[in-house]
């Protein structure tokens, strides 16, 4: 019986070591997802930081940054330009009053309420200017729902 007695007892403290170990792997990723919780929002206010130095100081010649700029600028412009495909591609065009995007079908602005004239068709280059403004207005908006959902946390 003592044979069996040490099998039993050497099981459950195998049992309650490998108990112990899942508690501590379960913990260490806890404690990683955290991590990367709080990696995500150290970027994302870095980025709001980096939005807002891009709005405040982008037509400063003399900033020490405004290498940068010309690529930003580009860049946004390239977003909206592939913005403006995927409406046309989609069959929707921006609203001439607040810039959301419509369906060809819609009777009103679903953001502003204003309503749609039908026979405002949009060229290409004027869709795709009011994009770029709409994208550069884009930065302080992100920057500033990104400063709001910090706050409401």
């Amino acid at each position: 019986m003592t044979f069996f007695d040490e099998i039993g007892r050497t099981l459950a403290d195998r049992g309650r070591e490998a108990a112990q170990r899942a508690k501590g792997v379960a913990e260490v990723l806890q404690m990683k997802g955290q991590i990367s919780a709080e990696n995500s929002k150290v970027k994302e206010l870095y980025g709001a930081i980096g939005a807002l130095y891009f709005k405040k100081h982008r037509e400063d010649p003399d900033d020490e940054y405004q290498m940068f700029f010309p690529e930003i600028e580009k860049t946004l412009v390239h977003i909206a330009e592939l913005e403006a495909r995927v409406r046309e591609v989609e069959g929707t065009y921006c609203c001439g009053s607040c810039g959301s995007p419509l369906r060809k079908d819609d009777m009103f602005c679903s953001k502003c309420g204003m309503p749609v004239a039908k026979e405002e068709e949009f060229s290409q280059e004027e869709e795709t200017t009011s994009a770029v403004v709409s994208a550069s207005e884009g930065v302080e908006k992100e920057t500033d729902d990104i400063f709001v959902n910090e706050d409401s946390e």
